[in-house]
């Protein structure tokens, strides 16, 4: 009776011990998914940096680093211009203090008018 008590006991242990490590294997799975759907949410981002990096014959790295060189070298000027352009275009709007206003006609158009 004591040998069937204890091979039940170690029965018991084992399927608890199971359980457990089942248990862990499953973290362990979903642990690996999300770490490959980063990796490959990665390797899409980085899909054109290696292509113009096999197309150079370069590394990624240096790849990347003389890309992000180009766009800020590129962009940047092209923003302070549009800003600047921006800030120009909104002057040209503002009254003239010089002129007179004289219901909505200019001076030029006045003489044109058919009243005047």
């Amino acid at each position: 009776m004591n040998l069937a008590a204890d091979q039940h006991k170690n029965r018991a242990d084992l399927s608890a011990a199971r359980v457990k490590e089942a248990q862990t294997l499953a973290a362990l799975q979903i642990e690996r998914a999300r770490i490959d759907g980063e990796r490959k949410t990665v390797e899409s981002d980085l899909g054109p940096v290696r292509y113009l990096a096999t197309l150079l014959g370069a590394d990624d790295e240096a790849t990347l680093r003389y890309f992000i060189l180009v766009v800020a070298v590129l962009l940047d000027p092209a923003a302070v211009l549009l800003l600047l352009a921006a800030t120009t275009s909104r002057g040209d709007r503002r009254p003239r203090p010089g002129l007179a206003r004289s219901g909505g006609v200019g001076p030029g158009l006045a003489r044109h008018s058919r009243n005047g």
